[in-house]
């Protein structure tokens, strides 16, 4: 064999490896590249699942948009009615605040004095109130609390039910702004004193060793009632929003507290506070969209004249309508 012949098979050689070479690599990169049955599989799982969540998702936003839209009705409607009371608020004697607030026939004082009581009021008790919750009332907020009550002499501004019921109705409605009417402050929460670990222990060692006048028995005995009846009250709170929409403001809870202890009712009683919410509508604390039918029925019933046919069919009327939301109400137990 020449040395030609042996020039010409190594390059024959080294061109078929080359190609050889270059088709392997080919394949390696097509076998990199195409995804294997598995990898198919797994890619047409998760586009099954995002597509399933896509369509979830769109159907729960069609399922939404009839709330969302009722919801931008509700707003409309309660910017409208805001815009109503802010103008009724101009005119004189508004009448919402005469529902909300004490009548000037409730005053006991003098006339002459009347003037001097309602700036003792407004100084010594509701500047302090407002205080206590970090509430400041600017020039503007104070100009408009002195417009107010002058042009609503209907009410008693010496009591002060009136300050704080108006200034809250004038915050609900937009008529006083913060920053512009009043400013408010970041309160610095104090330290809670440590509390005993298990408080009914620590109330019935000290009733039995102290004596009823004792300080620490006291102070020992409302901590163990608010322990006690502080899941009935937030219990109670959840039910005013669930069923009426309403929020309880730190000053109407203070109220509330105020309540039991002024009627001797046990803050353990559901049905006192029943009691409780239907007094705060009479005296003008909470709306009257707090009331259920019963309360708006026992209303009615207190004001029919039963001596006359027509009071004497209306009550009967009413007391079927009860009956029958009683029926409607244990049926919905039964199928619940």
């Amino acid at each position: 064999m020449t040395l030609m012949t042996t020039k010409a098979l190594r390059r024959a050689r080294a061109a078929a490896k080359e190609i050889f070479d270059s088709e392997l690599h080919a394949r390696i990169d097509r076998e990199r590249n195409t995804p294997s049955d598995e990898q198919r599989r797994r890619a047409l799982y998760q586009s099954c699942i995002d597509a399933e969540k896509a369509e979830i998702a769109a159907q729960r936003e069609r399922e939404l948009q009839p709330i969302k839209e009722y919801q931008k009705t509700l707003d409309a409607d309660r910017e409208r009615a805001a815009r109503n009371a802010r103008y009724n608020l101009s005119l004189p004697n508004c009448a919402y605040l005469a529902e909300i607030a004490p009548p000037f026939s409730g005053y006991a004082g003098r006339v002459e004095d009347y003037l001097d009581s309602v700036r003792n009021t407004f100084v010594n008790e509701f500047q302090p109130y407002l205080e206590r919750t970090g509430v400041a009332l600017t020039e503007a907020g104070l100009e408009s609390l002195a417009q107010l009550s002058d042009i609503n002499t209907s009410l008693n501004w010496s009591d002060l039910r009136t300050f704080q019921s108006v200034f809250e109705h004038l915050c609900e409605v937009g008529y006083c702004r913060e920053g512009r009417d009043f400013t408010v402050t970041e309160q610095k929460q104090q330290e809670p004193a440590p509390k005993p670990t298990n408080p009914s222990e620590d109330f019935d060692t000290l009733l039995k060793t102290r004596a009823a006048d004792d300080p620490a028995l006291r102070n020992a005995a409302h901590e163990f009632a608010i322990a006690e009846a502080q899941p009935t009250f937030q219990a109670w709170t959840e039910s005013l929003m669930n069923s009426f929409g309403y929020a309880m403001s730190l000053p109407i809870a203070k109220q509330v507290s105020d309540w039991f202890i002024r009627t001797n009712h046990s803050f353990l009683d559901r049905a006192a506070y029943d009691k409780c919410r239907r007094a705060f509508v009479r005296e003008g604390l909470m709306p009257r969209t707090c009331l259920t039918q019963e309360d708006l029925d026992a209303e009615e019933m207190d004001t029919l004249e039963i001596r006359t046919p027509e009071g004497r069919r209306r009550a009967a009327q009413l007391h079927r309508e009860g009956i029958r939301r009683n029926e409607s109400a244990v049926n919905q137990s039964f199928q619940s």
